[in-house]
Formats: C-alpha cells, structure tokens, sequence
C-alpha cells in the first residue's frame, strides 16, 4: 500500500472512530503532505487547534496504539474547551462556536 492510500485510509478510520464516540461533533482528520502525520481537530470549537498523530517514520505508533491515542486525544481536546465528551456536549460546543463568531463579527451600523 503507498503512503497516500495507507495516510488517507488511516484518516477514514480514526475520523470513523471519532464520531462514533463522541458524536455530533465536527472532526477534521487530513494527513500532512508527505504523509507522515495527522492532524486532526474539531472544527466547531477552533480551527487552529488540535493534535497531530505520526503514522509513518521514526516516531510512528502501531495503527492500534495510533487509533486509541486519537479517541484519547479527542476527549483532552473536549475537556481543555470544557465541553463534556458526550453527545450533551454539542451544545456547549455550538455555544461556544457562536460566542466566538459574535466576539470577531463586525460591528453593523444601524
């Protein structure tokens, strides 16, 4: 299997795992370009923070270990915006994905 099909099916699997446990949140996983690493992040609480998993070179994990990280990753990353894991959490996330579009909106002229 090359690295673009082993790095993209790799990123199906741990975004599979995700949503299955911790749905209704909005989870991005896309590997890097040369295919070394994933990023992964959920999108409706920031799209500039997440992790990063290796899957391929020196520091890679085996693809079960790099699978439980991801859903152990996943959880941190919804505990550090204090939203709880389960499905109740997606309200806090909308919430806090609406406080932060209101914070950066323009400011409308009446």
């Amino acid at each position: 299997m090359t690295p673009e099909l082993y790095a993209m099916d790799k990123a199906r699997q741990i975004a599979e795992g995700l949503h299955e446990h911790y749905p209704g949140h909005l989870w991005a996983v896309e590997p890097s370009a040369d295919f070394s690493t994933l990023q992964i992040k959920n999108l409706r609480l920031s799209a500039k923070m997440g992790f990063c998993i290796h899957i391929s070179g020196p520091k890679a994990m085996a693809p079960d270990a790099a699978n439980k990280t991801a859903m152990r990753m996943g959880g941190e990353l919804l505990e550090r915006f204090r939203v709880s894991r389960g499905a109740g959490g997606l309200n806090q996330a909308r919430q806090i994905y609406h406080d932060r579009q209101f914070l950066f909106e323009a400011p409308h002229d009446a």
